[in-house]
């Protein structure tokens, strides 16, 4: 049945209606650090109310106000996708370790109004208005006052609103959520413009497939520019399970990596077919573990000869214009083609 509720097919509304109904559930897990719904919808808050005035989001859903955000992943990286998405217009992610060519190519090409970054990555990014996620995701004594130094100083850095709670209702489902920028035969950056509407459809074919639920916990392990991010991030937080973000440490190698999901017990991992061998190759895989999800290029029967008697494994297929997958093939109990 097709809801007629047009919440249902926006972002944001969508993970309000999560987070209030399991304020306490875990969200986020780090190395260190975990967020439950409420302090993760808190959080986008607090960096919602601090963005700029930005125009209104075109009705018909063409491109219109997008906000690059260019971040270590982690709590404040997410945060600030849903924040941008909270707001009702578009995000453009991008890796801090992209050649700054490649950054500028997509952050000028999508027509930014302002870039969500730290202060790590200010060089990278002179070119672009710049609003710092240390100053919008802490308060501190005189921090009015020092936002007009820093404005002073530097007339390229935002300086932060006053706290503004009117965020909600811009999003609607025709609104643009993202643009990913992939890399086809030509090597040329091109923009793929997906809606709320989009993601929101893929989220419920998702769950309609694999059922991720609370005590569910998906590895966020891509890249942000790439379709997986999608769908390792608004498959898990528009279904009331948690996410687990490695650190580097945890991405170093493929032991560390399995000792993170070990330890954080993640339960989904969805990754090119590449980490799915590496993992076939170790003596065991952690048993939390009770789907993996293979996406983004040919997976061979070699690749988890060993995985398929101890985990669910499926071989997904499709490219960021269907928003992520338009095919699932259940890969257990099946033999590859000659």
């Amino acid at each position: 049945m097709v809801s007629d509720d047009k919440s249902s097919s926006v972002i944001y509304e969508q993970f309000k209606k999560v987070a209030e109904k399991s304020p306490a559930q875990t969200a986020i897990v780090e190395d260190k650090r975990t967020l439950t719904y409420r302090e993760l919808d808190q959080r986008i808050q607090r960096i919602a109310e601090k963005f700029p005035d930005v125009e209104t989001p075109r009705a018909d859903g063409a491109k219109g106000v997008c906000i690059g955000i260019v971040a270590d992943h982690g709590i404040n990286q997410i945060a600030s996708i849903f924040a941008v998405l909270k707001t009702g217009v578009a995000y453009v992610p991008a890796e801090p370790d992209f050649p700054e060519e490649r950054i500028r190519f997509m952050m000028k090409e999508s027509g930014v109004s302002f870039i969500i970054t730290q202060r790590k990555y200010r060089d990278k990014l002179q070119e672009f208005p710049l609003l710092f996620l240390e100053e919008i995701t802490k308060e501190a004594p005189g921090r009015r006052s020092a936002e007009k130094k820093a404005a002073d100083a530097a007339p390229e850095i935002l300086p932060t609103q006053g706290d503004n709670a009117d965020t909600d209702g811009a999003a609607r489902p025709e609104s643009l959520a993202y643009i990913l920028y992939t890399f086809g035969s030509t090597g040329v950056p091109k923009g793929v413009c997906v809606t709320n509407a989009n993601v929101c459809h893929y989220v419920r074919a998702f769950q309609h497939e694999f059922h991720p639920a609370a005590g569910d916990v998906m590895l966020q392990y891509s890249v942000c520019s790439f379709d997986i991010f999608v769908e390792e991030v608004f498959t898990t937080l528009l279904s009331g399970a948690a996410l687990a973000i490695p650190g580097g440490a945890a991405r170093a190698d493929i032991q560390s990596l399995m000792d993170f999901v070990r330890e954080k017990k993640v339960t989904i991992i969805s990754g090119f077919p590449y980490l799915l061998m590496e993992m076939n190759e170790l003596k065991a895989i952690p048993s939390s573990l009770r789907l993996l999800i293979s996406g983004g290029d040919i997976l061979r029967e070699c690749y988890v000869s060993h995985l398929l008697p101890q985990v669910t494994v499926y071989n997904t297929y499709g490219p960021s214009e269907t928003t992520v997958c338009c095919s699932y093939f259940h890969c257990n109990g099946q033999k590859a083609l000659e």
